[in-house]
């Protein structure tokens, strides 16, 4: 029978020193695979700032550092620290999951991110991260609170009365729930799915090269991937106000934006409102 594959990933915490993360996928072997770690996860963007700026530095960075064949990743969420909502809030959330589920390399979302949970103020009675209960500013539990399902009592995640659970509900939980979103043709669990099927659909996004865009606004971090015929351009403002990004010779097509924007042809410049994220892929014919 075929070999089953197998793949090796690494919690390396390592974000602000690449070139010993880089490390960690080992020496190359023989066609083109390395003998270490298949995937280090790379934590880096937790700190970096959120400015256009500030991920773009650490992207560019991540490449650099990579070695040859090497396939980098990227977490923006996880459990030993704050919700990313709760970081980023809830306009940064939709530009982060455009962001996570367009840059070359395999993206970890983190449970609950995907639906804008937001951060729990956990009573002192109902806190369980041993660290927190020594020191309370090191406590993680705040975002470690249950996946909202729908909105009944237990909001599907059990049928055990919620003062039982292990960490209480987020506030709210009733209308900010996967349910509510699915039905949400607005909601940021949608703008997740279309991003997922965007990715799998478009070989750019799932196995293209990343080149940075530049003569762009200061408040917008673009990029490109393209794999031979297949090409898509990301763009980010992460400013407060409207930004005019000119674009290499298209056609482009709005596949996926935050905002509302119907599927035109948008070129030779694209119009972004603030806090938008837009994935365009090319047109042809």
């Amino acid at each position: 029978g075929e070999t089953p594959v197998r793949a090796l990933f690494g919690e390396i915490h390592l974000g602000h020193d690449l070139a010993q993360w880089a490390t960690y996928f080992g020496e190359a072997a023989g066609g083109g695979m390395r003998d270490e770690l298949h995937l280090p996860l790379n934590f880096g963007l937790l700190a970096a700032p959120w400015t256009a700026a500030g991920l773009r530095a650490h992207v560019e960075a991540v490449e650099a550092a990579l070695p040859p064949d090497a396939w980098p990743s990227y977490v923006l969420g996880s459990h030993d620290e704050r919700r990313l909502a709760g970081r980023v809030g809830p306009a940064g959330a939709r530009l982060a999951a455009v962001l996570l589920l367009t840059l070359r390399g395999t993206p970890t979302l983190y449970a609950g991110d995907e639906i804008g949970t937001p951060d729990v103020d956990v009573p002192a009675d109902r806190r369980r991260d041993p660290a927190g209960l020594h020191i309370a500013a090191l406590g993680r539990d705040s975002g470690r609170t249950p996946l909202a399902w729908d909105a009944s009592p237990g909001a599907g995640f059990s049928s055990a009365a919620p003062e039982r659970f292990w960490l209480p509900l987020h506030p709210g939980h009733e209308t900010l729930n996967v349910a509510a979103q699915t039905a949400d043709a607005d909601s940021l669990l949608t703008l997740t799915r279309r991003l997922l099927a965007l990715r799998r659909a478009v070989p750019a996004l799932h196995a293209g090269a990343y080149r940075t865009l530049g003569g762009v606004p200061a408040s917008v971090f673009a990029y490109e991937r393209a794999a031979g015929d297949s090409r898509a351009l990301v763009l980010l403002n992460l400013g407060a106000a409207e930004a005019r990004v000119p674009l290499p010779a298209g056609p482009w097509h709005a596949a996926v934006s935050t905002h509302d924007r119907d599927a035109a042809t948008v070129g030779p410049d694209a119009r972004l409102r603030p806090n938008e994220g837009v994935v365009l892929t090319a047109r042809r014919g």
